[in-house]
């Protein structure tokens, strides 16, 4: 049996100690310089990851596309549980994502769509899960879908209205995503958890890199 100090070396990417600032783990870079910057130098896998935004599209809309890219050049699926935002194939594959390897489900039906969510996890086929849902989730069923992810070291990607920026959640990063006035290209970005002290900063959609 592992000792205390030797699980903790071994597993230090699935463990999350108090004094931690950020995550520590695997990180895939998003796309965005200034935004792996801010979160510690990217995507960290195995791990739950909220956009809060007041739209789903809004959220998706080229931001997560550049991660989505990687992971499917890598041969990675990536499983898309849309609500309203259903993807674009076009857009899609212009970003450079391989369609052959994103499956996407239509149910409108809360927890089935919970419930596909964490089984897409746990398949160990996918290196992320997009789920958009506007419902109320326990905090119990995301510490299971965050867990999901760990197992597999994947990425849940979990789009919520930012109404829920105020509660607690177990979410590795927690940014809100909003329009920056008077620029059709840029986002507001607030990092909400997964960065010290929290900050906020616009992102340049086009400024990919």
């Amino acid at each position: 049996m592992e000792s205390l100090s030797d699980l903790l070396s071994h597993q230090a990417h699935r463990i999350w100690r108090g004094q931690d600032q950020r995550p520590v783990g695997p990180l895939i870079a998003s796309g965005f310089r200034e935004l792996d910057s801010a979160i510690g130098g990217g995507w960290p896998t195995g791990s739950l990851v909220e956009i809060l935004t007041m739209g789903g599209g809004l959220g998706i809309s080229n931001l997560l596309l550049p991660v989505l890219a990687t992971l499917t050049q890598a041969g990675k699926a990536i499983a898309w549980i849309p609500g309203d935002d259903q993807p674009y194939p076009p857009t899609l594959r212009q970003a450079g994502i391989e369609l052959s390897r994103i499956l996407i489900t239509s149910s409108q039906d809360h927890h089935q769509r919970l419930w596909a969510a964490e089984q897409c996890l746990r398949s160990s086929a996918c290196g992320a899960v997009v789920l958009t849902e506007t419902r109320t989730i326990t905090d119990p069923m995301l510490r299971r879908l965050k867990l999901a992810a760990s197992a597999s070291d994947a990425i849940m990607f979990l789009l919520r209205s930012e109404s829920v920026a105020e509660q607690p959640s177990p979410a590795s990063v927690r940014i809100r995503v909003r329009s920056a006035a008077f620029a059709l290209k840029q986002r507001e970005i607030t990092i909400l958890k997964g960065a010290h002290p929290p900050r906020s900063l616009v992102l340049d959609l086009d400024a990919r890199g």
